[in-house]
Parts: structure tokens; sequence; C-alpha cells
């Protein structure tokens, strides 16, 4: 792929306002949800090239002026000097003379984007139909196509890491009367976020917090998305609800309903409801005041992210209900526990619960938390590969962080919280083990600044086994299906164990020369009937698997009619 010349001061920086103004003076419709509001800590960049604007500034390679690209590549030009990059090499790119550009498959768009960019979108206005297959991207990923009408497609995806800028390839003969882009440092997929006043407050204060509140009051606004006006309910549409404090709350109901009732002082929100809460930072809690008859029974948490909510976003790495407690004779106080990536961005939090949920509010406060490092030096006997790591696994969330080994040192940046917390180390790469040194660190704010483990590490010798599973009745649940090896031998690895999705096959890699014996796990009817003991390889090898119903026994237990069972215990299977 191309890059894009990008010279000093070429491509400005407009605000979510202009760039409105500027897509409705275009007669491009506003993307939904994604103007309403924008937050200043997120940085962010647009642009927009139509025939009328650029129709006069199309340059090839060599800096000419022309009418058309063909078997060549050059730039577009907009009144503002936003340069589009246009391959045409394989495709054509031309003026019609008036009113859009000739754009032929083949032909390929390179857009600048925001440094550090976390969501992309390009919106094109095209005479021809535009659906996933028609368009080939690279620097994006989880893309997705959407017409919004009157010719405009609009393409979104997440930004991949490092990318300085993304791609377009049109597959399909076109005339396109607009190019759009806009990038943005946040994540969020919708509107929601704090208000610009407490993001300037987070980014600048020392306390790095940020909380909001939204609750059936009159204090808070709702706007349609349809038609951008104010709104007492949302029901089959989207819209948002902004706080007195200017924090927003991004709804879509189009398959629920959002209903403050400040008279009966509740939010009535039926099944399928999603909320779009905003968060930034490493952690996030999540607070609902629910009514009682509308939540599982007081101290009960695991059944709340089943049968209640259900919490998603590409920000969130881990969810958890953490408290369900009384608050009065009608509602409970529901927590919800959310470690995030640090990135801008929002969650969503969607009503799954069977009939209508009532609350009184929601709020959440996040966190950037404090960061200690566990350092230290790496003795091996033999070469580590480039980019292994050493990671460090938090006993209580689960939740993983790395540092990679260089010149025989290593660090894993990892966050510091009220409570200690134990972290266990391991080697990234699965031929390694740590063999000697410290394995568990312990964190706390009344730990040092950063915490030193100096560890050795020894290579072992693995070889692939793969095979297919046959034997279990199509319609049983194999969900939960896996294979294991197990061994008796002195050795601290543990086989890694891959299942296909259908869980049909899967492939193991297991130490060379130890001894194992292979059992299924998750099937409780079923048992292995192949050979499966003594297993051991000294290359990459092949296990089918054949599995069989496990034997059922016919037991008859004879008692009198009337049986003295005191002080007895009976246990039924």
């Amino acid at each position: 792929m191309k890059k894009s010349v990008m010279k000093k001061g070429w491509f400005k920086r407009i605000s979510a306002v202009i760039m409105a103004v500027a897509l409705i003076l275009s007669g491009i419709s506003i993307p939904d949800g994604l103007f309403a509001v924008k937050a200043k800590a997120a940085e962010s960049m647009s642009a927009i090239w139509t025939y009328a604007d650029t129709n006069d500034k199309m340059f090839d390679s060599n800096g000419n002026k022309v009418t058309q690209l063909q078997k060549n590549s050059g730039k577009l030009l907009n009144s503002d000097n936003n340069e589009l990059t246009v391959d045409a090499t394989s495709g054509k790119f031309a003026s019609n003379g008036s009113n859009a550009y000739q754009t032929n498959a083949g032909t390929l768009f390179t857009f600048p984007i925001v440094k550090g960019a976390g969501r992309c979108t390009i919106t094109l206005k095209s005479e021809s139909t535009l659906t996933a297959s028609d368009i080939e991207l690279d620097g994006m990923q989880d893309t997705t196509v959407q017409a919004k009408g009157n010719k405009i497609y609009e393409i979104t995806g997440y930004v991949n890491n490092g990318a300085e800028n993304v791609a377009l390839k049109v597959g399909v003969n076109t005339y396109l009367y607009s190019i759009q882009i806009d990038s943005s440092t946040s994540t969020a997929t919708t509107s929601a976020a704090f208000s610009d006043n407490k993001l300037n407050d987070f980014k600048t204060s020392t306390d790095k917090k940020i909380s909001a509140v939204w609750d059936y009051s009159t204090n808070n606004t709702m706007t349609a998305a349809a038609n951008n006006t104010t709104a007492t309910v949302i029901q089959s549409g989207k819209g948002t609800y902004t706080n007195a404090d200017g924090d927003v709350l991004y709804i879509d109901a189009s398959k629920g309903k959002f209903y403050p009732d400040a008279s009966n002082k509740r939010i009535q929100i039926n099944t399928g409801t999603k909320l779009y809460v905003p968060v930034i930072g490493d952690k996030a809690i999540i607070t609902l005041i629910v009514n009682k008859n509308n939540i599982s029974a007081v101290d009960n948490t695991k059944d709340i992210l089943s049968s209640y909510w259900k919490v998603s976003g590409r920000t969130v790495r881990k969810a958890e209900c953490i408290s369900n407690t009384k608050l009065d004779g009608s509602y409970n106080t529901v927590t919800i526990e959310c470690y995030l990536t640090g990135d801008e961005g929002d969650i969503e939090l969607e009503s799954v619960y069977n009939s209508s949920t009532y609350i009184q509010s929601v709020s959440v406060e996040c966190m950037e938390l404090e960061k200690t490092s566990i350092k230290g030096t790496i003795t091996s006997s033999s070469a580590i590969p480039d980019g292994t790591s050493v990671v460090a696994v938090n006993k209580t969330t689960g939740l993983q962080y790395s540092g990679i080994i260089s010149d025989s040192m290593y660090s894993v940046d990892v966050p510091v919280e009220d409570e200690e917390m134990e972290y266990e180390l391991s080697i990234s790469n699965p031929a390694y083990i740590i063999t000697n040194g410290i394995t568990s660190v312990k964190i706390s704010k009344e730990a040092s600044s950063q915490v030193t483990a100096d560890i050795t590490i020894m290579k072992l010798s693995t070889k692939m086994v793969t095979g297919n599973i046959t034997g279990i009745a199509d319609g049983y649940d194999v969900s939960q299906l896996g294979v294991s090896f197990l061994t008796e031998a002195d050795t601290e690895y543990v086989p890694e164990v891959v299942m296909a999705a259908d869980k049909k096959s899967y492939s193991a890699r297991v130490e060379e020369g130890v001894t194992y014996s292979v059992t299924l796990t998750g099937v409780d009817d079923y048992e292995i009937t192949s050979a499966h003991s003594g297993i051991s390889y000294t290359e990459d090898g092949v296990l089918d698997i054949t599995a069989g119903l496990k034997p059922t026994y016919a037991v008859t237990l004879n008692l009198p009619d009337k049986p003295d069972l005191t002080g007895k215990n009976i246990y039924i299977y």
C-alpha cells in the first residue's frame, strides 16, 4: 500500500460542528450518533472531497494538473489542501465534466488518519451499490459497510495498531460524488461521551478519576436521533440522554424502549435496549439502582451479567458484577466492575431481562490506575526468539500483562490498586519455562516503585500432535468438550491444546519424550475407546480419538415396605 505524502500543515483538524455543517452543505447525511457530541479529549481528523470542490485540483505523480488518472497515480486536493492519494495503476479515476468522478474497479484510495487512531469511518456517495464484497480495506479491522440512503455508503471499523493511514480499493465500476474520512483516537462506536470540562480535568489532574450519573429527573435532556428533536421516550429508535453536566448516554432502543418517568421516579428499560456508557482509563465502576423485582435476590451476583444485563465493548477486558445490595424497600444497588484497555470509548450495557426493567439511575466512575514495573534479568542457556515476552497474570482478576525480553532484560508494567494483587510470571513462548528465580510477586500501594524478579528459563523440546474426534452422537452438547494430556513425569510443562470450532478435531503441543495419557473433558457420558495411554512423541504426530458411551449398569435395591432410615443418609444419583 502506498503511503500519503504528508506535508507540514497540509491537514487541518476540524471540529465536529464544522464538519457537520460541511456535511449538510454537501448533501451528505450525518452518520447516526457520530457528530451529536464530540469530546475534546479525543483527537480527531476529518476531511471531505466533493466534486464541486476538487474537480480542478487533480494532479498526477509528476505534479501536473490532470482531469483523469489511469494506469498511473496521483492525488486529489480539496479547498483546504487536504490530500487524498489515488492509485489508478489498475483502475481509473476521471472527472465526468459534470458532477462526479468515474471510478473503475481496482482504484485505490489512501487516507491519512490521526496519530493513534482507534476508530475510522469512510463515507462514499456512490452511483453504484456498494457492499462489503465490493470494497477491499487495508489498515482497518472489524469493518462494516452500511447503506445510509441517498446513495451514501458508510464504511466503519477499528484502525490497526500503529497504522499511519488506511486504504480502500473499489471493486466495482461506479461514479463517486464525494469521498469523506473521519478518524479519532477514541474507540467509541457512538456519541456517548463525558463533558468537555470533565475530560479536560481528567487529562490534567493528578487524581485520574471521572464520573457521571444519569437519573430519571427532568435535569436530563433526551434527543431522538431520527429527527434530532427533544423526546420524552425513545422506542424503536436511537438517541442521546444528556445530564445537566453535559455527559452523554447513548441509547439504542431499536428493539426496546427507554422512558424516563420523573413522576414515578424511575426509568423504564425494555428488553433489548442498549445503553452506551462513556469510559476512559484502566477501570470503570458502573452502578445501577434497579427495582428489586427486576433483579436477582440480594447478594446474588453470578446471574446479573447473564440473565439481567450484558456488558460488552471493545474497551472491556473483563466485566464482573461485584455486589448486589439492598438500597431500600424497592430498589437494589448493583455494582459492575470493568477492567478496560485504557482507550477512550464506550461500553455497551444491554438489558436482557425477559420483561421491562425499572431503574432510578445508571452511573459510571472511571479511573486511571497507578502503574509499577516488575522487571529483572533473564538467564537462558539457549537463544531466546525475538518477540518473546514475560507474562504477568493477575491471580485475582485473571488479566495478563506482558513485556518484551530484550538484551537479557524484561520489564512488565502492571496496575496498582487499593488491595494487594499477586502476579504469576510465565514466558509467552510455550517452548520455554521458568526453572529458577521468582515466579510470583505481590503488588500493593505500599510496595516500591518497581519489583525486581530475576529469572532463569529453559527451552523445552516440544512436538505437535493433531487428530480427529469421532464417535460422539450428533446433537450431543459438545460446547465444553476438551482434550487433556496428563503425565506423571517430573515436568512443569503443561501441553497446550486447541480445539476446532466444531469440536471434531484438535491440535496439541506436547513435550518431546514425555509419556502421556489422554482423556476427554466436558462430556460426562463419553470416554475414549481408542488407544489413549502410554502416548509419547519424538516428532510431530497424529492421534485420532474415538469416543464411546460409558457403560451403564442396572441396580436393583430391595427394601422392606417401611425401612428404618433413622440416622441414615440417602443419596440418589
